[in-house]
Order: C-alpha cells, then sequence, then structure tokens
C-alpha cells in the first residue's frame, strides 16, 4: 500500500486516505455552509494518528484559501459589512497569539498532556456544535411545516436587541444590515473567535456566524461574508503562528486541500437539491458521533475506559461517520447526475 511520509508529523499516511476525509468533510461543510475545521482536525488525529497540534495548524493554512474565494464571492454580492468586520479583527488578532501561545504551552508540557487537553476542548465544542446543528435543523424543520419560511433580514431576537440597545459608545452604524451595534461587543467576539482559530486550527465561523446572526440581529447572508472576511486575517494570522511554531505540514496540506477542494464543489452544487433542515441534522449528528469519539478518547487518556475498550468503541464510532458522510455524498451525486425530468 502507498505511503506518504510526512516530515512535520513524524509518520507516513496513506495520501488517499486524506483525500477521501478531505472529500467528506469538504461536502459536508460547502453543503451545509459550516467550515469544516472542527471536523477535519479530530479525524486527521483519530484516523491518522496526526498530533493535535500539526493538524489543527495545517488544516487552518487551508481554511484561508477558502476564507479568501469565499469573500470575493460576498463582496461581489454587497454582503460584507466593512466596518464590522474591521472592529472585529482589532480582537481576533491578539485572540489568535493568545490561542498559539496556549497550545504551544500545552506542548512543553508533554506530547500526553497536550493531547488530553486538546481532546477536552474539541469534546466540549463538538458537542456543543452537534447538540446545536441538530436541534436548530429539527426545529426549523417542524416550523417550515407549521408556517411560511422568513426573510434572512428579519432574524431579530430578544438577545440582539437588548444588545443594539446598551448605552455603550461608540456604536457601529452598519448600512447593509441597518442596524448598530456597541463596538465593544465585536472586539470581545472577535477575542474569542482568535483564541479559538489559534488553539484548535479553525476559522471559527461556527461560532462567529451564529453570534452575528442570533446576537446582533444580521441577515445571514451578510453575517456570513463580514464572517468571512474577517476569518482570512485571523486565521492567517493564526497560520503565521502555527507556521512558526512547526505544527504545518506542507506536504498533508497539499493532499487534503485537494480533498476539500474537490468535496466543497460538490456540497455547493448539492444545495440545489438537499434542504437545509435535513441535512442540518444530519451534519449535527455526524458531529455529535466525533464528539463522542472525543469522549471515549478522554476517557481513555485519563485511564477511566481500558485501551482495548475504548480503541474498539472509537473504531465503531468512525466507521458510523464514515458510512453516514459516504451515504449523503453518494445520495448527492445520483441527485445532481440524475435527469432532470427523473428529480421530484
Amino acid at each position: 500500500m502507498f505511503e506518504l511520509y510526512l516530515p512535520w508529523a513524524g509518520l507516513e499516511v496513506n495520501p488517499f486516505g486524506v483525500i477521501s476525509i478531505g472529500l467528506l468533510v469538504g461536502f459536508l461543510a460547502g453543503l451545509v455552509g459550516v467550515g469544516g475545521g472542527f471536523l477535519m482536525v479530530p479525524l486527521l488525529n483519530s484516523i491518522f494518528r496526526i498530533p493535535m497540534n500539526v493538524a489543527a495548524g495545517t488544516d487552518l493554512v487551508g481554511i484561508v484559501a477558502t476564507a479568501t474565494s469565499g469573500t470575493a464571492a460576498h463582496y461581489k454580492l454587497g454582503h460584507v459589512e466593512w466596518k464590522l468586520g474591521l472592529t472585529i479583527l482589532i480582537g481576533s488578532i491578539p485572540g489568535g497569539w493568545t490561542g498559539v501561545y496556549l497550545l504551544n504551552s500545552l506542548k512543553t508540557m508533554g506530547a500526553s498532556n497536550l493531547t488530553l487537553y486538546t481532546k477536552i476542548v474539541w469534546m466540549v465544542i463538538l458537542s456543543f456544535l452537534g447538540s446545536l446543528l441538530f436541534l436548530e435543523g429539527w426545529m426549523s424543520y417542524r416550523a417550515s411545516k407549521q408556517k411560511p419560511k422568513t426573510k434572512d433580514d428579519e432574524v431579530s431576537t430578544g438577545v440582539s436587541r437588548f444588545i443594539r440597545s446598551l448605552p455603550l459608545p461608540p456604536k457601529l452604524v452598519l448600512e447593509k444590515a441597518e442596524v448598530s451595534v456597541p463596538a465593544i461587543f465585536a472586539v470581545g467576539l472577535g477575542f474569542l473567535v482568535g483564541i479559538l482559530s489559534g488553539f484548535m486550527g479553525v476559522g471559527g465561523g461556527f461560532l462567529m456566524t451564529p453570534a452575528l446572526v442570533y446576537g446582533l440581529g444580521l441577515p445571514v447572508v451578510i453575517a456570513v461574508g463580514t464572517d468571512l472576511f474577517q476569518m482570512v486575517f485571523t486565521a492567517t494570522n493564526a497560520s503565521l503562528m502555527q507556521a512558526i511554531s512547526g505544527n504545518v505540514d506542507l506536504y498533508l496540506l497539499v493532499i487534503m486541500f485537494i480533498g476539500t477542494t474537490i468535496g466543497a464543489q460538490i456540497g455547493a452544487k448539492a444545495t440545489k437539491y438537499i434542504k437545509g433542515p435535513r441535512l442540518r441534522m444530519i451534519f449535527g449528528g455526524i458531529v455529535l458521533i466525533v464528539a463522542m469519539k472525543m469522549i471515549v478518547d478522554v476517557a481513555q487518556l485519563m485511564r477511566v475506559v481500558p485501551l482495548a475498550i475504548a480503541a474498539s468503541i472509537g473504531l465503531g464510532l468512525l466507521v458510523a461517520v464514515l458510512v453516514v458522510s459516504g451515504g449523503v455524498l453518494i445520495f448527492a451525486l445520483v441527485t445532481i447526475f440524475k435527469p432532470k425530468k427523473m428529480r421530484k
């Protein structure tokens, strides 16, 4: 079997396996509009045993290219609030430095400590995100059966109204979104996402976009465009720090990027045929399975579960992820290439 040596990770991997994982993750990310870094990193670690710091740093470089492409597309559509994006960067840049510093601090404590603490963070984040995606998809699906869909620019919650009403200067007047928000919230949000970007090797879109929509009341399309804009700089900043720290494997980056690029294109095309709420439930379920794998790994590292039992359970969970993801991908491909007269 053909193996490729990864000098920075210090091990050999099957490049076709990495490409396949990238294909599945890229497909799911393009299909539901959520960045795939939070899924790619734990899968690289669990399946190929790539150290968490190398998996996070390498994946982060790939996010820069994805965010740049997305920003250009949204800029043409007028979906980027420049003032808000630049204000977020005031917090996200130092946040990225802080995240990388925390990762390197754990790295100096030893490989076991680094693996344990990073997997605990991933366990919490994936559990939260998977639950959020599944429940939101289920609620949207039920709501679509009971009442007409609302427009993106009608998003408004009690939290967003409260935040916008706070008399905290200076205020950012956002012309495209037609709202004004306290700048301090944008800076604080940027700092939090920056820490996650540097520490976990993700762009932070899975937290930033919902925060902009439900926390500040921005229309979804503007929240996505603005998030991608700030993500270019946040991910670039953290990527440089990760590269300096030796956490980026260029060989892994190339083969991973092949899969994610192809998968994202298929996922984008599949959005025309597969409805969002059901897909978010499927994606949320997949994320929750990965979160369960992280829980098993943490239990094993803390010697709560024997290694043999943890390995068996973990293998079963990973097989479940690949089977579900592959099934959705095959269904999407069949739907895309099915003759138009045969589609419902």
